[in-house]
């Protein structure tokens, strides 16, 4: 960088231009003045394609008017020249404010043309898929004074909004993310203001906490990210039914709930003229045994407590099975002479039988609600139904129900479209293994012996019914008065294990949101 002192003669009109040494944080100079005259002197910093220039500031050389007394007869003493006093004064004033000019400006100018240290590393994923692109690793070295995240990821035109979201210097190696855009940024899961800059601090080790607590937590997987209106997307053809079952299972429908109302077109209600809150072509639906989970909500987004939820708790359960004569013989043909349950109102309380004990109670119910979202899902579509089931396998509910759901699915399918059936739904498992929910620290021993008890059989069953058709077997389930299922394909078409633990038996941080997102 270099500057110069501009010295403007006002009397003549002639600019003069000194080099400037750089001393690194100032810059030094001198002028003589040579002239009586009045002078503007302002400082120019140069560097490249861009320059900054002070305020100008006018000092006067002239020397003030000298009064002559009547009848005074000239000297030699008189004839000698006075010091010049102020004019010394005046030019080490104007040096001065130059120099202070000059450090400011030549701050300012490092400020604007300050480079980066290091590289960001940057995974994108598809909301449609959750596919991940291999990470991208951006060196920063290139860029000077600041850069916008359009530039970061050379995203597409239509994504130009993008470039308001700026990253600039801050101190101590820290980033600043200033975001100017009308795009959201998150936070783990929380809206960031960052309108006025947040500081983000990246680099060694020792700063890890920092990244993990900042840049880290804008990524999707920990439920971050940048939405914006401009950028919703169609859902595909096919009629979608998306299921939670358990608690985990309804925290992962939550989520999903949500992302596909941020992140798809939303049909238009004929009569308000408002925005629904999902795709016409996508239906949830939810079981659980604990009554307080009707009413989970996931930032605002809820299930409908009549259309979208199950409950299939129930408060005669302890009489049921003293007297369990009563029970009809496709419930006791399974179950355990030593169950013994007292409340049946605040879940299966992790015992699997339990889970599917309560289920059973209520299974006219249940499947009459998967047969309704079905149908209304296929009204005017030949298209293939894709359904989903998300949920835990470590609790009573999700573990001890999640194979008669996804039969329950396949037996409604055969029933109305026989053979045919086979190729009119898709049924893909999501589910969470146990080592998700065994992340929290702060579970009982007990709690933590049953997780991994109810995982361990539920992914033996799992294992052996999704190799079915290598034995010849069939599944068959009476499902109350309303479905039989004699079946001889594997519960899901794909099933997907979700679980905490990296590819060196660590577990992730943040695990269940990790998961959940």
């Amino acid at each position: 960088m270099a500057a110069k002192l501009l010295v403007k003669d006002l009397d003549t009109g002639k600019t003069e231009e000194v080099k400037l040494t750089n001393q690194g944080d100032h810059f030094e100079g001198s002028y003589k003045i040579t002239d009586k005259h009045q002078y503007e002197l302002k400082v120019r910093a140069e560097d490249q394609s861009f320059y900054r220039e002070t305020q100008p500031v006018t000092v006067s050389a002239k020397p003030a008017a000298a009064g002559t007394g009547a009848g005074t007869a000239a000297s030699g003493a008189s004839k000698d020249k006075p010091f010049p006093t102020m004019l010394v004064v005046i030019g080490v004033i104007a040096l001065l404010i130059i120099a202070a000019a000059a450090y400011f400006i030549l701050n300012a100018v490092k400020k604007a043309n300050r480079g980066f240290v290091g590289q960001m590393v940057i995974e994108i994923r598809d909301e449609n898929t959750g596919e991940k692109t291999y990470p991208q690793y951006k060196k920063l070295t290139s860029f000077r004074g600041k850069f916008n995240l359009h530039q970061l990821l050379q995203l597409a035109p239509e994504l130009k909004e993008t470039d308001k979201i700026m990253f600039t210097p801050g101190k101590n190696d820290r980033l600043v993310l200033k975001n100017a855009s009308p795009c959201t940024i998150e936070r783990s899961g929380r809206v960031l203001d960052a309108s006025a800059g947040v500081e983000l601090k990246s680099g060694g080790e020792s700063m890890k906490p920092v990244v993990r607590e900042h840049i880290q937590q804008l990524d999707v997987s920990l439920g971050g990210g940048i939405v914006s209106e401009k950028i919703r997307v169609d859902t595909i053809d096919n009629p979608i039914l998306i299921i939670g079952l358990g608690g985990t299972g309804i925290d992962a429908l939550l989520r999903l709930k949500y992302q596909i109302n941020r992140r798809f077109k939303l049909p238009e209600d004929p009569l308000s003229k408002k925005k629904m809150d999902k795709p016409d072509n996508v239906e949830f639906l939810a079981f659980e045994t604990n009554e307080q989970d009707r009413n989970k909500r996931y930032k605002g987004v809820g299930l409908d407590p009549i259309n979208e939820f199950v409950l299939l708790s129930n408060a005669e359960i302890g009489g049921l099975l003293q007297n369990r004569s009563i029970l009809e013989p496709y419930i006791t043909d399974w179950l355990s002479p030593e169950l013994s349950i007292t409340d049946g109102m605040n879940g299966a309380a992790g015992v699997r039988q339990a889970g599917r004990l309560l289920l059973f109670t209520k299974i006219n119910q249940v499947v009459q609600a998967i047969d309704k979202k079905i149908k209304t899902l296929s009204v005017g579509t030949n298209k293939k139904l894709m359904v989903f089931l998300l949920t835990g396998l470590s609790g009573g509910t999700g573990s001890g129900c999640f194979l008669d759901i996804a039969y329950i699915v396949r037996g409604i399918i055969e029933r109305d479209h026989g053979s045919a059936g086979i190729d009119r739904v898709n049924t893909l498992g999501y589910l969470f293994t146990p080592d998700i929910n065994l992340a929290n620290k702060s579970l009982s021993e007990h709690t933590r012996e049953y997780i991994k008890k109810n995982g361990y059989a539920a992914l033996k069953e799992l294992d052996y019914w999704m190799n079915v058709d290598a034995r010849g077997e069939r599944f068959k389930q009476q499902y109350g008065n309303i479905l039989t299922v004699n079946s001889p394909l594997p519960p899901f078409n794909l099933c997907h294990l979700i679980s905490a633990t990296n590819t060196e038996g660590k577990l992730l941080e943040n695990a269940y949101d990790y998961c959940m997102n």
